[in-house]
């Protein structure tokens, strides 16, 4: 019997009330702790990244027909620039210190995760919603 759990994430902005984004996921590594799912959020991110890099030529050659149909749908892109893969070590100390330096905040269907070491139990269905703060800049008149 393997772990398993299907999830809701939502991604928002501080100054916005609507979510950005919103992706279901199938988590199939266990997660115990905050830290467990930024480790297993990561790795699921840099393998897509990387993925794409590795199609980057079947994506380059995409008929006029695709296109055209992208572009009904408000979206061509998914473009990736360059051919540099993601390091998941990196990415994951990148996302752990923003995380403690409070760059974003993780809801587990509303209550906020405020640690690391946080304890978890997800379930089927469970929303978790990212919350990106951005830092101010310049001078209040």
């Amino acid at each position: 019997w393997r772990w398993k759990v299907k999830i809701i994430i939502n991604i928002k902005g501080l100054s916005r009330k609507k979510v950005i984004h919103q992706e279901e996921i199938e988590l199939i590594n266990k997660i115990s702790t905050t830290k467990d799912l930024i480790t297993e959020l990561v790795r699921i991110n840099v393998e897509k990244f990387n993925k794409k890099i590795d199609d980057k030529d079947i994506l380059s050659i995409m008929t006029n027909e695709h296109i055209a149909e992208a572009a009904r749908s408000g979206k061509i892109g998914d473009e990736v620039h360059g051919d540099k893969k993601a390091n998941l070590e990196k990415a994951l100390d990148t996302a752990y210190l923003a995380f403690e330096d409070g760059l974003y905040c993780i809801f587990i269907n509303d209550e906020q995760s405020e640690k690391l070491d946080d304890s978890l139990n997800l379930k089927n269905g469970d929303v978790l919603t990212f919350i990106r703060l951005t830092m101010l800049a310049g001078r209040m008149w």
